[in-house]
């Protein structure tokens, strides 16, 4: 989990930007304060929802209380709405979306990470 959090983070700081996940902020240290700007971004909701494609999650934390996401730099957890989707759940690696009325599986990696052995 550290792992992850220092890589997502480590996205947004070498973009000049700050993220904050559960209350802690995280900037870069070599960046000047006035140039460091925050990634909370408020989304209007469409009239119909978004296209997996048009969405990219960058951290997952599953485990735990209350798990969070990071969706299109916009930190969410289960019951927030990104861009008009509400989260319905979020798993190891990927966040389900109700977008249109069906369930949409969003996961951090295009291919599985690991594959089953062929005998």
């Amino acid at each position: 989990m550290l792992l992850s959090l220092f890589f997502v983070s480590g996205l947004a700081l070498a973009q000049g930007r700050s993220v904050t996940i559960d209350g802690e902020t995280f900037r870069d240290p070599m960046q000047p304060p006035w140039a460091v700007t925050d990634i909370r971004i408020t989304e209007s909701a469409a009239a119909s929802g978004p296209r997996l494609s048009e969405l990219s999650l960058s951290f997952v934390r599953a485990g735990g209380l209350s798990p969070v996401a990071v969706i299109n730099d916009t930190q969410v957890t289960v019951g927030d709405e990104i861009e008009g989707a509400p989260v319905v759940e979020i798993r190891p690696g990927e966040v389900v979306l109700l977008i249109d009325g069906e369930e949409q599986v969003l996961t951090r990696f295009l291919r599985p990470v690991r594959t089953p052995v062929e005998n």
